[in-house]
């Protein structure tokens, strides 16, 4: 059957997103309307207020700088053992 009018499934088929703090969970009423994390573009938010309650409650610990784990990933796949080595050397001293 085909999505009703107005429900998450036609939206996620329009490429419309969601709001990605969890309390809200807003879709967009138009392509691009949200802005997504600066730092690994992985989530979206309707304002100001959601990803910053977003952030203290949950993404802050989530967060992975969308290059650096696209650079670890091409290392890792050029030579394993040395991936691991790099992630050894990045982690801050306890």
């Amino acid at each position: 059957p085909a999505p009703t009018p107005g429900s998450a499934a036609e939206d996620e088929a329009a490429g419309l997103r969601l709001c990605s703090h969890a309390l809200c969970g807003r879709p967009e009423t138009r392509r691009h309307e949200f802005r997504r994390c600066s730092v690994c573009g992985v989530v979206n938010y309707c304002s100001r207020a959601c990803q910053a309650l977003h952030w203290k409650t949950a993404h802050k610990a989530e967060c992975t700088p969308m290059d650096r784990w696209l650079d670890n990933a091409a290392a890792g796949a050029a030579n394993p053992n040395a991936a691991a080595g790099d992630a050894a050397m990045a982690a801050p001293a306890p």
